[in-house]
C-alpha cells in the first residue's frame, strides 16, 4: 500500500534536486539538459526520454536515453505516428499507464520499438509549440502515475521551454551581430565605432582600404590619432563632450592622416548608443570622403573669382568702349549737319545721298552703342529687391508712351495684375520693351489693341502676366531667335531700333527667376508671357491702370 507521506517526500526532494540542476552554475545547457533526463526517467522509473523538436511534418530527436540504442539524438520520424503528436496538442501532459490498451498502441512508433508506457508534455517557445518532451517504457506501468509525476513532467517541459527560448534569443542576437558586423566591415563607407574614451573598437573594410592601416593597427587607439593634429584640441574639448551630451553629430569636417601621410577630407556623422546603465557608452561614426568634391569646390572657386575679374574688366571695357565711340560719332554728326547746312544745294545728288547716309549712319551706331551699355549694364546690375505692383508699373509705362498712344489710336485693356518681389526700375524697364513693341509692331490697316492681364494657375502655384497685341506678328518659329540680341525680323528702314530690347526683357526676367515667352502669327498678333513661379493672384480687380488709361 502506498504511504501518502513517502511519496510526498521523495517530490519535494525531486523538486530540490532538479532546482539544483536547474541553476547548476558550472553545467553547460547541453549538460544540464541531459542530467534533468537522468534524474526524471529515475524518478518516474522509465528508462527512455526524449526530447524532440517540431520541424514540419516531422519529429526530431534533440537529446535521447534509450538503453536499447533505437532512438539517438539526430533521429528524425513522421510526427502523425509518433505517440508525441499526442502531446503537442494538448495543453496539460497525457499519461498512458499502458500503451497496449490504448487507442495509440497503432502508431508504427509504439509498435516497432516496443513503447508501452508513456508520460509526455507539450514544450512551447515563445507560446509557439516547440516540440515535445517524452518519458517511456518498454513494459505496461504496474504503479498508477500519481498528480505528482504529472506535475513534475509539465514542470520540466516548461523549463525546457524557457531554455530553447533563451537559446534562441542568444542565437538570434548571435546571429543578428554577426549579420551586423558583416554589414558594418562591407559598408562603402568610412566608418568605426568607439567607447566613450574615443578609443577605436571597430572599423569596416572600406575605412582600412582608405587609410592604408590593417585592423590591428586602428583598433585600440584612439580616434584623434588619425586626425590633423592642430584640431585635436578642440576635437576633445569641444566636439567629444558635445557628442556625449547630445547623443549624435552631423557632417562635421574632419582631415585624416592616412598611413602614408595623405589628407583625406571627410565629413563626420555619429550616433552613440545607451548602455546598461543609461548612459551613452559607445558611438558608431561614419564618415564620407569629400576630397575630391572639396578639391573641385576650390577650384570653382577659383574659377568663378578669375572669371569675376574678366566679367569686371569686361564691364570697364564696355562702358569705356562706348563712352569712347560715342565722340566720334558725335562729330560725324554735328560736322555732317554743319556740312550739309553749308553747301545746301551745292551738292550733286549723289553728294547729298553720300552725306545724309553717312549721318544717319553715325545716328544709328551711336543708339546701338547706347543700347549695347544698356544691356550690359542690365546683364551686370545689382537688383533692389522689394514688393512691386505691377500694375503701378504698368500705369507709368502708360504714361510715358501717352503720346504714341494717343497718335495712333491703341485700345489698351487692363486686367488683374499681381504683386512681385523684384527690382521696380528693372521690371519697369522689362515691360516697357514688352508695351513698347507691341506699340511698335500695331497693324496700321486695323484699330490697335493691347491687353495686359495676370493669369494664376494653382496647380503649378504660379502667375503669367501676359502681354498680347493685334499687330503684324510674326511667324512662330522665330519665337525663341527675337529674344537673341541685335535678331531683327523686319527691315530697319520700316522699324526702327537695334533688335536689343526683347534680349533686355529677358535678361531682367531671368535675374528675377521669371522666365518668359512668345507666341505669334503673322497679321493676328502677338502673345508674350512672363512666368513668375511661386506668385499668387489678388482677387480683387485692378481699376487704377484702366482708369488712368481711360
Amino acid at each position: 500500500m502506498e504511504n501518502p507521506a513517502q511519496n510526498l517526500a521523495a517530490y519535494n526532494q525531486a523538486l530540490e534536486r532538479l532546482l539544483e540542476l536547474f541553476t547548476a552554475p558550472d553545467l553547460l545547457i547541453e549538460d544540464r539538459i541531459r542530467k534533468v533526463q537522468e534524474f526524471c526517467a529515475e524518478y518516474l522509473e522509465l528508462p527512455i526520454s526524449l526530447i524532440g523538436q517540431i520541424r514540419g511534418d516531422l519529429y526530431v530527436l534533440n537529446y535521447a536515453i534509450d538503453p536499447t540504442g533505437s532512438r539517438q539524438v539526430g533521429g528524425v520520424y513522421k510526427l502523425d505516428e509518433t505517440i508525441c503528436n499526442i502531446a503537442i496538442s494538448s495543453d496539460e501532459p497525457v499519461v498512458i499507464d499502458s500503451v497496449p490498451d490504448s487507442p495509440f498502441y497503432g502508431y508504427s512508433n509504439c509498435a516497432t520499438n516496443s513503447i508501452n508506457t508513456y508520460v509526455g508534455a507539450s514544450i512551447r517557445v515563445g507560446g509557439r509549440v516547440w516540440g515535445a518532451l517524452a518519458f517511456a517504457g518498454p513494459e505496461v506501468r504496474e504503479k498508477k502515475f500519481d498528480p505528482a509525476d504529472v506535475t513534475l513532467v509539465r514542470l520540466v517541459a516548461n523549463w525546457l521551454g524557457g531554455q530553447f527560448e533563451t537559446e534562441e534569443r542568444t542565437q538570434g542576437l548571435v546571429q543578428s551581430e554577426l549579420r551586423f558586423k558583416r554589414l558594418y566591415r562591407k559598408l562603402p563607407l568610412i566608418a568605426f565605432t568607439h567607447d566613450r574614451d574615443m578609443i577605436i573598437s571597430d572599423v569596416s573594410d572600406y575605412m582600412l582600404d582608405s587609410m592604408g592601416f590593417t585592423r590591428e593597427e586602428m583598433i585600440g587607439r584612439k580616434t584623434v590619432d588619425f586626425v590633423a593634429e592642430e584640431v585635436r584640441a578642440r576635437i576633445q574639448k569641444v566636439d567629444h563632450p558635445i557628442f556625449w551630451a547630445t547623443g549624435f553629430a552631423s557632417c562635421l569636417p574632419r582631415s585624416l592622416i592616412t598611413k602614408t601621410g595623405k589628407i583625406l577630407e571627410v565629413e563626420l556623422s555619429a550616433v552613440a548608443f545607451e548602455g546598461p546603465e543609461g548612459t551613452f557608452d559607445s558611438g558608431h561614426a561614419v564618415m564620407v570622403d569629400v576630397t575630391d568634391r572639396n578639391r573641385a569646390r576650390a577650384k570653382l572657386a577659383h574659377k568663378n573669382e578669375e572669371l569675376e575679374q574678366v566679367n569686371e574688366q569686361l564691364r570697364h571695357f564696355a562702358y569705356i568702349a562706348s563712352h569712347d565711340l560715342q565722340e566720334p560719332l558725335r562729330k560725324i554728326r554735328v560736322f555732317g549737319d554743319q556740312l550739309s547746312e553749308e553747301t545746301g544745294d551745292d551738292l550733286s545728288t549723289e553728294g547729298k545721298f553720300a552725306l545724309d547716309t553717312m549721318v544717319s549712319a553715325a545716328e544709328r551706331l551711336s543708339n546701338l552703342v547706347s543700347d549695347v551699355l544698356a544691356f550690359s549694364r542690365v546683364s551686370y546690375a545689382e537688383f533692389a529687391v522689394r514688393e512691386v505692383k505691377i500694375s503701378d508699373v504698368v500705369t507709368q509705362v502708360i504714361a510715358i508712351f501717352e503720346e504714341k498712344i494717343e497718335e495712333i489710336g491703341v485700345e489698351m485693356d487692363i486686367g488683374n495684375l499681381p504683386v512681385v518681389q523684384g527690382d521696380a526700375i528693372q521690371v519697369n524697364r522689362l515691360l516697357m520693351n514688352l508695351i513698347g513693341n507691341a506699340l511698335k509692331y500695331s497693324c496700321p490697316s486695323s484699330t490697335p489693341k493691347i491687353s495686359i492681364s495676370g493669369q494664376y494657375d494653382p496647380d503649378k502655384n504660379a502667375t503669367d502676366i501676359i502681354v498680347s497685341d493685334n499687330g503684324i506678328g510674326f511667324p512662330d518659329a522665330y519665337s525663341e531667335k527675337i529674344f537673341l540680341p541685335f535678331q531683327r525680323l523686319n527691315q530697319r528702314s520700316m522699324y526702327s531700333g537695334s533688335g536689343i530690347g526683347l534680349a533686355v526683357a529677358r535678361t531682367i526676367a531671368e535675374k528675377h527667376g521669371w522666365t518668359i515667352s512668345a507666341r505669334s502669327e503673322p497679321g493676328v498678333g502677338s502673345v508674350f508671357s512672363i512666368h513668375l513661379p511661386g506668385v499668387q493672384m489678388n482677387e480683387a480687380t485692378e481699376t487704377d491702370v484702366n482708369e488712368a488709361v481711360a
